[in-house]
């Protein structure tokens, strides 16, 4: 329940969002649109580091953009950084894979929250491990939410990692408001993103008029 106190902050995030909706909008690049989309969710939730996941023929989930903070990534992509990148299968032997939490979340059509992947039973995190051990780091909560198109599709995955408490600069779990945040900014980059790939497509195919 919002109380008098939130109220001045609630606005403060509406104002936020509705900026960030503008610039989504006017930004004509893609590769710029993808690391803005990715920023601002790391900003609005105080996370250390997060991934943006692009939907690939509808049976992958490729790497798209990546950032972590405290280790002074910049949002770029993996390759860039020297990780190692695998898309992620969105079905196994034709069944949907329910076991990667981004596979997950796509399949579930669904906000997800995790608060520690390191003692999750029901999810495997067996490629995040293997980076983290990489990168000598630890990614705990996390906070994956679907990027839905105009129709309802699921068109890619904002995974937000490590929730960080303001004060302290403690690892936290992600709040419930902190996803419905995101929830919001996910909706907005989805509408560009399509809007960006519909634009190319025309240009792509269009005949020149005949002079």
């Amino acid at each position: 329940m919002i109380t008098k106190k939130d109220v001045p902050q609630c606005f403060q995030l509406l104002e936020r969002l509705n900026k960030i909706g503008v610039a989504l909008s006017t930004e004509k690049s893609h590769t710029k649109l993808l690391e803005m989309i990715l920023s601002e969710a790391m900003h609005l939730t105080n996370a250390d580091g997060g991934t943006l996941y692009l939907v690939y023929k509808k049976n992958r989930l490729s790497f798209a953009i990546f950032a972590n903070e405290s280790l002074r990534i910049k949002p770029q992509s993996m390759i860039d950084i020297g990780l190692p990148v695998t898309s992620i299968p969105l079905f196994i032997h034709g069944k949907p894979n329910l076991k990667n939490v981004a596979s997950y979340c796509y399949h579930q059509n669904k906000t997800v929250f995790i608060q520690d992947a390191y003692q999750d039973k029901e999810l495997v995190f067996s490629g995040m491990k293997k980076v983290d051990k990489k990168l000598g780091y630890q990614s705990r909560s996390f906070l994956n939410v679907p990027l839905r198109d105009h129709e309802g599709n699921t068109i890619g995955i904002l995974q937000l990692i490590n929730a960080r408490d303001t004060a302290t600069g403690t690892i936290i779990s992600f709040r419930k408001e902190m996803g419905l945040a995101v929830e919001s900014l996910a909706s907005q980059a989805a509408i560009t993103l399509t809007k960006q790939e519909l634009i190319q497509s025309q240009k792509k195919y269009s005949i020149p008029c005949c002079r």
